[in-house]
């Protein structure tokens, strides 16, 4: 799978910056007095440890983008059809609630209803919220994740701003790899397949109440089934968060320590 799309407008930056630094650097180790000749020392060192730096980024780009990651086809459609299941399920729960009320023999069962259906309705809203934002999220990373992967490694060819590269390298292609992952989580995948199991709530009073005793025990397990994917989420967005910190550090540490080592 093709994760990294290289902007070279930002690498070519990168190699006037690094040129510019050791034309300024040559020039003063021209110059006569010793505090000049150190200085123009350091930029020239510093210009070519940022090509080092470059050419190491860019090779680790390669080696990533050489992995083969198990990803959804279609994340976007995946949390849109999510999220609009969801809510379809909600709007279900609120619908038997009011045919509920409207029946002068069935108004006493709302507040049996909504006692039953409060959690479900409640982790169900929460859990949409969440994906909508997944779907939100991956609509942006998919838009600038090359713009900012290339930035990343533009900078790291200025010492100023190679603190920050890291960050820019790793968490678009962490949140790239995870949001595209995620929808084939068995936990979330369920999701998208799950109906309101109350159906025609506007029958006659004898199928009401038959469709509700016989759809409680399916409202339970799919209140069951939005928990699930909302802990998995929960958890597996702090152990993504983790791994794109950890990578930031590797993405500036690493070309530190081998440019050194040369």
């Amino acid at each position: 799978m093709d994760m990294i799309d290289i902007n070279y407008s930002f690498l070519s930056l990168s190699f006037i910056i690094s040129f510019i630094e050791f034309i300024y650097g040559l020039h003063l180790y021209s110059l006569v007095d010793e505090v000049s000749k150190n200085t123009g020392l350091r930029y020239m060192v510093n210009a070519i440890a940022g090509l080092i730096y470059v050419s190491i980024g860019l090779s680790s780009l390669a080696l990533i983008d050489e992995l083969k990651f198990n990803v959804h086809e279609d994340p976007e459609g995946f949390y849109s059809g999510c999220v609009d299941n969801i809510f379809g399920y909600i709007v279900g729960i609120a619908a038997v609630a009011a045919r509920l009320q409207s029946t002068m023999v069935l108004s006493p069962l709302v507040g049996i209803w909504i006692s039953l259906t409060w959690l479900t309705g409640f982790v169900g809203q929460t859990l949409a919220i969440i994906l909508y934002t997944m779907y939100v999220l991956y609509r942006i990373v998919n838009l600038v994740y090359g713009l900012m992967v290339s930035l990343g490694v533009a900078l790291l060819a200025s010492e100023r701003t190679r603190v920050i590269s890291g960050s820019l390298i790793a968490s678009p292609i962490c949140l790239k790899i995870y949001l595209s992952w995620l929808p084939l989580a068995e936990p979330v995948k369920t999701v998208k397949d799950i109906e309101f199991p109350i159906k025609g709530i506007f029958q006659e009073v004898g199928d009401i109440v038959s469709a509700l005793w016989n759809g409680q025990s399916g409202l339970l397990i799919d209140g069951l089934k939005f928990t699930e994917a909302l802990v998995f989420i929960s958890f597996s967005w702090s152990l993504t968060v983790l791994i794109i910190l950890g990578l930031s550090k590797v993405f500036g540490g690493i070309p530190h320590v081998i440019s050194s080592r040369i």
